[in-house]
């Protein structure tokens, strides 16, 4: 446009005046759509780090929030603070740039909320508790709950703009977890009430839930085989080529924990970290995961919550982001109890 824009002082011939150039320059500019020829703004987007959802601090206990702190357990800001109804599980976008979360209320009451890379927060659903995922473009947030009084779940889908709730057409014991980054295919978990494995001396029993894929069409196909495993809490790799999962077996009356990965469609299934045998190795009889893990951006590693004690139970907990290879090796660990936090919901790391 310059170029054309000489062209036409040109045209005046006007040897000595040098303004009829920027007189005229302003004449063409202002007849030019507003931006054009100009790159976009960028859009806003969360720092990069690991997402705390619902975290509560040591000090603060009635402040429920979003932060971010870094893999090498650097604070770094709150994102989002809540002083009505605690926050719990939740999940960042594909764009990086809204975080869905539940928000929970006395009663049992739950709902679905988006916070934006600029911190506006609205509610978009009632419905809850357990968010679970995006879709690949970013429109709609799955959600499961269990059923009152029942055993039998529910899973949901919001649709991020229309609001609309639909309700997803799977066997009552099914819930469905995490969305596939490119696909229309999640995870479900068969929750499998009817198998048990039985400790006969402690007088319990562990239930021995599987993992299925599941097509847009409500195909589901098997990814866990082992009947004497237990296997919940699923999330694709940023690739989509393998699935981070919690792992739980029986060896006589010991309960083993454990993180495990397998390819997409199942195959290659490994441990990739014994929580309970790194709990004995260091004296911890309590050292196990409290939720879903999250994959690093590049798809090396995994991080979990873990709490750790020196006596079985939760009480007296030191909350730790545990960090381990998604092929194994090079555990390491960040206590978020030293940080000054109480509880964590989730995380996430995109």
């Amino acid at each position: 446009m310059i170029d054309g824009v000489a062209r036409l002082a040109g045209a005046f011939r006007f040897a000595h005046a040098p303004y009829v150039y920027f007189v005229v320059l302003a004449i063409a500019l202002s007849r030019c759509p507003t931006g054009a020829g100009q790159a976009p703004a960028p859009k806003a987007s969360f720092p990069a780090g690991i997402l705390l959802i619902g975290a509560v601090a040591i000090e603060d206990r009635d402040v429920s929030s979003i932060d971010v702190i870094s893999p090498a357990g650097e604070k770094g800001k709150v994102l989002y603070r809540s002083t009505s109804g605690s926050l719990h599980f939740g999940r960042l976008s594909p764009g990086r740039d809204t975080i869905a979360f539940c928000k929970s209320f006395d009663g049992g009451r739950h709902e679905v909320w988006l916070l934006d890379a600029k911190g506006k927060a609205s509610k978009i659903a009632e419905g809850g508790p357990t968010i679970t995922s995006w879709s690949p473009d970013g429109r709609r947030i799955g959600y499961y709950r269990a059923v009152p009084g029942t055993d039998t779940f529910e899973s949901n889908v919001v649709d991020v703009v229309s609001k609309e709730v639909t309700k997803l057409k799977l066997p009552a014991e099914y819930v469905a977890e995490d969305w596939h980054p490119s696909r229309d295919v999640r995870t479900a978990i068969y929750m499998n009430s009817r198998n048990n494995l039985y400790r006969e001396k402690k007088g319990d029993r562990y239930p021995t839930r599987q993992l299925d894929l599941v097509d847009a069409g409500g195909k589901r196909t098997p990814l866990t085989k082992n009947p004497s495993t237990d296997n919940i809490w699923s999330r694709f790799s940023p690739a989509g080529d393998r699935i981070a999962h919690y792992q739980r077996w029986l060896v006589g009356e010991k309960s083993y924990e454990a993180a495990a990965v397998c390819n997409a469609d199942g195959t290659n299934p490994r441990v990739v970290l014994v929580f309970t045998e790194q709990g004995d190795a260091e004296g911890l009889p309590w050292f196990r995961p409290n939720n879903v893990p999250a994959w690093s951006p590049d798809g090396k590693t995994l991080a979990w919550l873990v709490s750790q004690n020196k006596v079985i139970g939760d009480q007296g907990r030191d909350l730790q982001l545990v960090f381990v290879d998604a092929d194994g090796g090079n555990f390491r660990r960040i206590s978020l109890t030293d940080l000054g936090y109480a509880v964590v919901g989730s995380i996430d790391w995109r």
